[in-house]
């Protein structure tokens, strides 16, 4: 289940231990991941788990995905965001060319080509 849904499920089913800040828990035989990339860590610890870090080493390496996250990791940390200088950066990475007329945030679209 998505940890989107994590409060509606511990509401669901108040005898299941929900851990909503994880990114996934193996709680033999079951194990249950925070979304998509956390599947990935999750699978990542069962092929682990039962063929050994080598093999687990090699599939992460071909999917360009981190070895190991462990389980218990925090799944998404609130960190805020800089503002100043975050449009210049985005205009750079957009490759998006600066005008010599400043754009208001009503009006901060890209340039027509």
């Amino acid at each position: 289940m998505h940890w989107h849904h994590a409060e509606l499920l511990a509401r669901r089913y108040p005898k299941v231990v929900v851990e909503p800040d994880v990114l996934y828990v193996d709680a033999d035989p079951v194990i249950t991941s925070a979304g998509t990339a956390a599947g990935i860590d999750a699978c990542l610890h069962l092929v682990r788990k039962e063929q050994g870090p080598e093999v687990a080493n090699a599939i992460a390496r071909r999917m360009v995905v981190p070895p190991h996250r462990d389980g218990g990791q925090a799944q998404y940390i609130e960190r805020p965001l800089p503002l100043r200088g975050a449009t210049r950066w985005a205009r750079c990475w957009c490759g998006w060319r600066s005008t010599s007329t400043r754009r208001s945030p009503s009006n901060s679209s890209p340039p027509a080509p």
